[in-house]
């Protein structure tokens, strides 16, 4: 009885139980197919809450910034504060630096200063939405 295996099987409808489960605590790294639409989903939250929602529609600059953040995922490891800084050298030269400082210090300190290797989904060869889990 010291060998004996038992299977486990669980269930869980929720992201949290479904993410520590998968994010080092029995498997080391999730690969889930929704880290795209949850990383977009939290630029353009931020754009929100930052006040950038109108500007977006009005300037194209602002839009511009917007996008470039959101797919930053996107973008090899290496050249992801050279992309970045670039976006921000052209938000100084379109003159928002005022109106976009919360948004673009949010994206540097929450991704690219942060753990991208959580949140890069470059030379991925796995599906980058979940259309091939609903065909």
């Amino acid at each position: 009885m010291a060998n004996a295996q038992i299977n486990v099987t669980f269930i869980t409808n929720r992201r949290r139980g479904r993410n520590l489960a998968f994010n080092g605590y029995i498997y080391p790294v999730n690969h889930g197919t929704d880290k795209i639409f949850h990383f977009t989903r939290a630029v353009w939250r931020k754009a929100q809450i930052t006040g950038l929602q109108i500007p977006y529609r009005e300037d194209d600059n602002v839009k511009k910034l917007i996008r470039r953040a959101a797919v930053l995922l996107l973008d090899p490891l290496d050249s992801i504060e050279d992309v970045w800084f670039q976006a921000l050298e052209d938000r100084d030269e379109a003159d928002l630096t005022e109106l976009t400082e919360t948004f673009t210090d949010y994206v540097t300190e929450q991704w690219v200063n942060g753990d991208r290797l959580v949140w890069n989904h470059f030379g991925s060869n796995r599906p980058q939405t979940n259309n091939n889990i609903e065909a």
